[in-house]
């Protein structure tokens, strides 16, 4: 009897953990995964709607592949966001041409209600967030460049996505 109740608990906790997988894995509106970085620099809503920030103060004593970013909501319109916040991360080394995409290892988890973020309008206390981006870049012996990208949806209606927003920030990373 005692294992049957183990059992079927660690069944509930491995299907929990399933619905918030996959309920959390994707926004339509945001851009895909394969979306170049010139595509993404083709966005209208850059820097506008939303600003990113380094938030170099939060980030102070920790490596360079742990970072604050902030975001803060510009608009009169509630924007949602994918789970992990749209976060794309492109670095450029110096003496090196172009950006390359850089995997993020930051863990994001689904907001309380079981949607996804969201950045209240401007003048709201909601309207403004920070989380931290884990880029894996090694420790690097050279200055890097990362440029931290974030996309969302400001939405038309209480839960139809519309525009696409994005937001990005240069940060220099020293050895």
């Amino acid at each position: 009897m005692e294992h049957n109740k183990l059992i079927i608990f660690i069944d509930l906790i491995v299907l929990s953990l399933l619905i918030l997988f996959i309920s959390g894995c994707s926004n339509e509106q945001t851009p895909e995964s394969n979306t170049t970085f010139d595509e993404l620099m083709a966005i209208d809503d850059i820097n506008n709607t939303i600003k990113i920030s380094y938030l170099d103060f939060m980030s102070e004593g920790l490596d360079a592949n742990n970072l604050y970013i902030g975001l803060q909501n510009y608009s009169t319109k509630r924007l949602e966001f994918p789970v992990n916040w749209g976060v794309r991360i492109f670095m450029d080394q110096v003496n090196q041409e172009g950006w390359i995409e850089v995997e993020n290892e930051g863990t994001y988890l689904p907001s309380i209600e079981g949607g996804y973020p969201f950045l209240s309008p401007k003048g709201n206390d909601l309207a403004q967030t920070a989380f931290m981006i884990h880029p894996i870049i090694g420790i690097p012996d050279q200055p890097i460049f990362i440029r931290v990208f974030v996309t969302g949806n400001i939405l038309s209606s209480i839960s139809t996505p519309g525009r696409l927003v994005a937001a990005y920030v240069d940060i220099s990373l020293k050895p």
